[in-house]
């Protein structure tokens, strides 16, 4: 087996942000870098977030609920599992999560908690703060 620098992609991250700056090379063969030759048009910005690429996406909104239920959440949640948080910032985390998801399925602003709305939410409660109880 023989390993394909061409095929390969490279990305430096530096406090948070995307570094041009750097080469990877193998046998004298640049490694290209993430930005600019994007994996399945995922394309990496110095925010790193993808909500706003998501609302970009022109996908429909059960759609972009499933974009967030099945590859942001578990990004979102392993940390929060893992590190001990204060309490105030998983739940500014979850109001914005809440108006992102209400936004994308035409729900109405209220104070209830999204998750028992949304079919197929494997949390028991449907919050982010008792998932971390």
């Amino acid at each position: 087996m023989r390993f394909k620098p061409a095929k390969s992609r490279s990305m430096v991250l530096r406090k948070g942000k995307v570094e041009e700056k750097f080469w990877f090379n193998i046998e004298d063969t640049v490694i290209p870098t993430i930005s600019e030759k994007p994996v399945l048009d995922k394309v990496f910005d110095s925010s790193l977030r993808d909500t706003i690429s998501v609302d970009k996406s022109g996908l429909p909104g059960k759609f972009k609920a499933w974009v967030y239920q099945h590859g942001i959440l578990p990004r979102i949640l392993w940390p929060l599992l893992i590190y001990a948080f204060p309490i105030s910032i998983v739940k500014t985390l979850e109001r914005r999560v809440s108006n992102h998801l209400r936004k994308w399925l035409g729900l109405p602003k209220s104070p209830s908690s999204i998750g028992g709305i949304i079919q197929g939410y494997k949390s028991q409660g449907g919050s982010a703060i008792q998932e971390l109880k």
